[in-house]
């Protein structure tokens, strides 16, 4: 059953990036944005750091890395050192999508990697306060996510060079390897049927072999893990798991989070629910369990019992509300009531396949749509 460690206030705006900072093995304070800000938390709640920019833009990726905090806007970067402006930063020439730090091509300092509208993986190094584009990498689509991977030099220690694994609009996932005197080489490439676009990756090694897993999140809901071979690190990875939780992807994080010895597949989706799910054999028997039963039947057991308690409290809430909109409103019963609509987010998209040569309309919502309404200034001819 999950247990909330903490829970923050309510912000002025919704958060569009949450990023872990401290040590590389204690990674344990919360960086997050909303709006123009950004706050630090500790992993307890408590807020020790939070700083405003002066952009007019809304920050919509972060990455912290010792005192430095790599702030992406909606088509700018900008980098902050102990909460004051290190370098106001690079203004790409399309949106930002998507943003990570590490040690790409240095080992003295961080390069960080944008993953752009305009069909382009850059990579930006800040050399003296200012922020100067390294490298350029052409990709077919829009680069929708990008991630880093470290490659072993024939399994020995020696620090080879890093590849970037990106991720794009058309559903593309690639791999292509990039060396510190900047040149470029694309490994490979694996296409996706469909076209969905690629919402999030995540490098881990779930199986424990010593070849990193690629595990990705789609904008129709497919959770995919491509596996890499231990003997042949730039041979195309296979698809190894895939499942489709009915939303579109937001996030995957991969740790232990259940069980001490069995790695997990965290899930965030649209509409804000949280999966896991687990490299732990849940079919054989739970030692624990003196009636036999299996470690996935007594892990529905127990997710029954935290629904039903939660739907409990759902109850109690409703009735208490209830009560004191009635006396707030006098003898007058609530059913005659006339609320205005809440104001609810939107996900829609009109994008361009083409595959079939016609737009594809995605309109999403985090709860059930009933009925639609389109309205347009242009003809449009419905495809069937």
């Amino acid at each position: 059953e999950p247990q909330v460690v903490f829970q923050s206030k309510s912000f002025e705006a919704p958060i569009t990036s949450i990023a872990l900072a401290g040590p590389t093995n204690k990674r344990d304070n919360i960086f997050l944005s909303f709006g123009q800000k950004l706050v630090g938390m500790s992993k307890k709640g408590k807020e020790f750091f939070k700083v405003s920019s002066h952009s007019t833009e809304t920050i919509m990726n972060i990455a912290v890395e010792d005192v430095r905090a790599f702030v992406g806007f909606e088509s700018s970067l900008s980098i902050y050192n102990d909460g004051k402006v290190m370098d106001e930063g690079y203004m790409a020439r399309d949106a930002i999508n998507h943003l990570f730090v590490g040690h790409v091509t240095r080992d003295n300092d961080f390069d960080c990697v944008l993953a752009c509208q305009d069909n382009t993986i850059r990579i930006v190094q800040n050399i003296a306060q200012t922020s100067t584009v390294f490298l350029e990498i052409p990709t077919e689509s829009a680069v929708t996510t990008v991630a880093f991977m470290e490659i072993e030099v024939d399994k020995s220690s020696i620090k080879g060079p890093t590849a970037i694994v990106y991720g794009l609009a058309n559903g593309t996932l690639g791999l292509v390897q990039v060396f510190s005197n900047g040149e470029k080489t694309p490994i490979w490439t694996v296409e996706d049927p469909t076209r969905s676009a690629i919402t999030c990756i995540s490098i881990y090694d779930l199986d424990k072999d010593n070849a990193m897993e690629i595990i990705i999140g789609r904008d129709d809901g497919r959770v995919e893990v491509y596996h890499q071979q231990p003997e042949s690190l730039f041979a195309v990875p296979y698809k190894a798991f895939t499942k489709n939780i009915g939303e579109s992807v937001r996030a995957v994080e991969c740790g232990i989070v259940s069980t001490p010895e069995f790695h997990e597949i965290i899930v965030a989706s649209y509409s804000g629910k949280i999966i896991s799910f687990t490299t732990e054999p849940v079919h054989s028997r739970a030692a624990e369990d003196s009636y036999g039963r299996s470690i996935q039947t007594i892990s529905n057991e127990n997710r029954i019992k935290h629904l039903r308690k939660e739907i409990d409290e759902m109850k109690r809430k409703l009735d208490k509300d209830r009560e004191k909109f009635k006396k707030s409103n006098g003898s007058q019963a609530l059913e005659s009531q006339h609320k205005p609509a809440a104001d609810f987010p939107v996900n829609s998209k009109f994008t361009l396949d083409t595959t079939v040569a016609a737009y594809v309309l995605t309109v999403e919502l985090q709860s059930s749509i009933d009925l639609i309404i389109l309205r347009s200034p242009v003809v449009l001819d419905l495809v069937e």
